[in-house]
């Protein structure tokens, strides 16, 4: 494996927002037991993997995903949209806010998937196995397109395990979901400050370059992962000024497939997806 830090300059990024197109999206409103527009699995005077946490990022309330006990059985919580939500657009990515405890081998995994009337178009997909239990986390996530047009969406989240089952106990806390209508780098108007770019060739064949911007002096960290969320190498660990920067990869000794590269800096998380061919 080979790195190479190519280029530092300072930029400003245009961008160009719309409506968000997920219904309470800050998990404001609840209902029965469950955010309104939202399903979980929750079994009334039996088990509730899913509640209202008032230890929100923003607003009043969030959603807490918790793995419980049910007749000395683990239940993982699930949360996805009762309705598939229609959109007009094929967004770039879809964001949120999380902060939680997941134990060795759990993970939190977040599908955003779109479609024509019926037919897949794109999806967007993250595995997440840390989480700061006192700080929210920013995570912005890439959507892989094999179509267009989009009509429609749907969104779902769920704490699943590595091991044979999750960790009773475990548990994370979701805030402000939002979907990117953003034409440049920056991905969302609360956090607008750290982004990363499309790689450039994609798909790369030998080495591509990896584009990122940071708004402020910070450590960062680059990795790479396989779609099934197994690390795959450190590009990049160091400290930068802010600017705008572009990191060369060596993918000669890597597999064809999809990859995800994971950027860490100023509190924040965000993600691209990287194609090898």
């Amino acid at each position: 494996m080979k790195t190479k830090l190519l280029s530092l300059f300072f930029v400003s990024s245009f961008c160009i927002f719309a409506q968000n197109p997920i219904p309470n999206p800050g998990f404001e409103t609840w209902s029965g037991g469950s955010p309104t527009a939202w399903t979980c699995n929750n079994i009334p005077s039996v088990a509730t993997p899913v509640s209202q946490s008032n230890s929100s990022h923003s607003g009043n309330s969030a959603a807490r995903l918790e793995a419980v006990s049910m007749f000395s059985l683990a239940l993982a919580p699930t949360l996805f949209l009762t309705n598939q939500v229609s959109v007009n657009q094929d967004y770039p990515s879809f964001s949120f806010y999380f902060k939680g405890s997941l134990n060795s081998g759990d993970v939190l995994q977040a599908v955003f998937a779109l479609e024509n009337n019926g037919s897949p178009t794109g999806v967007g997909s993250v595995s997440i196995s840390t989480a700061n239990s006192s700080v929210y986390t920013y995570t912005s996530v890439p959507i892989l397109y094999t179509g267009s047009n989009s009509t429609d969406a749907m969104l779902n989240f769920v704490i699943g395990s590595n091991n044979a089952s999750v960790t009773i106990g475990t548990y994370v806390i979701l805030d402000d979901i939002n979907v990117a209508t953003s034409v440049g780098l920056d991905e969302n108007t609360n956090e607008p400050s750290l982004s990363i770019g499309q790689v450039y060739p994609n798909p790369v064949e030998e080495t591509g370059l990896i584009p990122f911007s940071l708004s402020k002096p910070s450590k960062v960290s680059l990795e790479l992962f396989s779609m099934d969320g197994k690390k795959i190498m450190d590009v990049l660990q160091t400290e930068l000024r802010a600017g705008k920067y572009k990191v060369e990869l060596d993918a000669s000794q890597l597999s064809e497939g999809v990859y995800l590269c994971k950027l860490s800096a100023e509190g924040q998380v965000v993600y691209s997806k990287i194609l090898v061919d």
